[in-house]
């Protein structure tokens, strides 16, 4: 997409910083010693980790700046070649969770999503499969409420064969159809 590209193609543009001397490349600042790599560019964003051949490479952290429109997100985890890709955990701003696989940039595979609690402090969690960052697949989706939905979900939505159980223990199961239970 192309704002993923954009935060990749800012790792570039960045200024080297080794602790004996200073060579510009831009205006963003980068400390650099034999294994990591701190990195800030011009919007505020900041990624401290290891690198290779100048890309964000191996384990980091990544921290979108003020002045970004993904402000205060934190992505923890594995790079290949300035890309999320293996394992890793987001933390939003407003403490919402993803700790699983990514893949170019993704959530991608087995993943638990928790949302931020509630004024109660509950809370909403998806554990199950991820596809180019959308619940799809197999996963169990437990509610603020107490009910649980275990099945298949479709485009983020329950869709293929599954079971809501309620809070009340009331069940409903058979085929569902993006979002709607339909048999």
């Amino acid at each position: 997409d192309e704002t993923e590209d954009q935060l990749t193609t800012t790792f570039h543009a960045m200024e080297v910083t080794s602790s004996s001397k200073t060579e510009s490349i831009s205006k963003a600042k980068t400390v650099q010693s034999s294994q990591i790599q701190i990195v800030t560019d011009q919007w505020g964003n900041r990624y401290e980790g290891q690198s290779k051949d100048n890309n964000m490479h191996g384990k980091g952290t990544f921290v979108w700046g003020p002045d970004s429109q993904w402000a205060g997100l934190k992505y923890i985890g594995d790079y290949i070649d300035n890309k999320r890709t293996g394992q890793g955990v987001y933390i939003w701003p407003n403490g919402n969770r993803y700790e699983g696989q990514f893949k170019d940039n993704n959530r991608h595979g087995k993943g638990t999503f928790i949302w931020a609690p509630d004024a109660k402090g509950t809370y909403d969690k998806y554990t199950g499969d991820w596809v180019d960052d959308i619940r799809a697949d197999q996963g169990v989706h437990v509610f603020a409420n107490g009910d649980r939905y275990e099945g298949q979900f479709k485009d983020g939505k329950q869709h293929g064969r599954g079971k809501l159980t309620y809070a009340n223990g009331k069940i409903q199961e058979g085929m569902w159809s993006n979002g709607t239970f339909v048999d």
